[in-house]
């Protein structure tokens, strides 16, 4: 089906976390991919402005977490500003895997996966 992916230069860390607002501003990604640190820091951003996040959840079809547990707060506030930015929700998902070389050896899908998919 093609596509393209873009590798972000940001850090999910205090003062770095702008790179990453900046780059998410100049694209519509189909699938988020980072850790729940980044998007705790990146949801404060998106929240405090509805235009940037029509923008960002326009086009979005899932967002993806690893490396630590989603917290349940910021799971409610990623389905929140999806049912605001989109009127539905949209997919999280997880994996458990080999960092190092990619592939997940499980894939878990939370509740906002629609019955359809």
């Amino acid at each position: 089906t093609g596509g393209t992916m873009y590798i972000d230069g940001g850090k999910p860390l205090p003062g770095r976390i702008e790179t990453t607002l900046k780059n998410l501003s100049e694209i519509r990604p189909t699938v988020l991919y980072n850790v729940p640190r980044a998007y705790d820091l990146l949801l404060p951003h998106w929240e405090a402005d509805d235009a940037f996040t029509k923008h960002l959840f326009g086009d979005l079809d899932c967002i993806f977490y690893a490396g630590a547990g989603m917290p349940q707060a910021s799971w409610d506030r990623l389905e929140a500003l999806a049912i605001k930015a989109r009127g539905k929700r949209i997919p999280l998902f997880t994996a458990l895997g080999s960092t190092e070389t990619s592939p997940p050896a499980t894939v878990a899908r939370g509740s906002m996966m629609p019955t359809t998919w």
